[in-house]
């Protein structure tokens, strides 16, 4: 048995694509914002990366007007061609720009050896050093004598991309000095994002 798609079914399919559209705002490491720039309702998101499909979650709905979160499981790298379609047949395709680009401060701890952590974000120069729990005026110390870690600071590890840190869960930080454009008002809008792997 087979189904006869009517001309006035097509015609109502083809108008409701010709109303429906999409955009996307912005995104970060795992979140993806869509904007729905059309007269119609989007559904059935699906989300490739490169070309391959990603686990995500998203609404089931956006209305005309609406932007929405759809998160995606996978680690969104700078470079990566993100593409989302629906069930409408709308496509909208994004490569991730660099996710320090807009930052006040962006620690990216790629650099495999030494105690800075250089703040990429272009602008705010504030490159962090790692700190044991009693730093003082630049040496480094441990605040118990008597715990297993010694006087170490962070460790550089291979991370899920490139390098990352490894805290002892003790007395390990990254301290950022004090600079006034990271001084926020209760008013204030903002955003802190990192990519931490906790071990139990």
């Amino acid at each position: 048995t087979s189904t006869t798609e009517t001309t006035e079914e097509a015609i109502g399919r083809t108008s409701s694509g010709m109303l429906a559209n999409m955009k996307i705002e912005s995104m970060t490491t795992n979140n993806v914002y869509v904007r729905n720039v059309g007269q119609s309702s989007l559904t059935g998101f699906a989300v490739y990366i490169n070309g391959e499909p990603a686990d995500f979650n998203a609404p089931d709905t956006v209305e005309p007007g609406e932007t929405v979160t759809v998160t995606i499981t996978d680690f969104i790298k700078e470079g990566d061609d993100i593409e989302i379609t629906t069930a409408e047949g709308i496509t909208f395709n994004k490569i991730a720009p660099d996710p320090c680009d807009d930052a006040v401060l962006c620690l990216e701890m790629e650099e495999g050896s030494g105690e800075t952590a250089y703040d990429t974000a272009g602008h705010s120069g504030h490159d962090g050093e790692f700190y044991d729990e009693s730093y003082i005026d630049g040496e480094l110390k441990d605040s118990n004598i008597t715990n297993e870690d010694g006087d170490t600071p962070p460790k550089r590890v291979d991370g899920k991309f490139g390098k990352a840190l490894e805290f002892d869960k003790v007395d390990d930080y990254v301290e950022i000095p004090d600079d006034d454009s990271l001084d926020f008002n209760v008013s204030d809008s903002f955003t802190i994002e990192m990519w931490v792997k906790a071990n139990n």
